[in-house]
């Protein structure tokens, strides 16, 4: 799968996730999400594939 869509698919389900309290809390609001820690993770991610990616490249040189 593209490593671009996997950080992307990842921000989507941690985004889910935090809304999450608006299913049994009405007043949840958006500025409550934790929005630091579903960038971080998602370009975390894209981070660790960028970096397996070129480390078997250089495996197989």
């Amino acid at each position: 799968m593209n490593k671009y869509l996997q950080a992307v698919l990842l921000f989507v389900i941690i985004i889910i996730l935090e809304l999450t309290p608006f299913l049994y809390r009405e007043s949840y609001s958006l500025s409550e999400m934790n929005w630091p820690t579903a960038v971080v993770i998602s370009v975390g991610v894209l981070a660790w594939i960028n970096y397996q990616e070129k480390k078997t490249k250089k495996q197989e040189n």
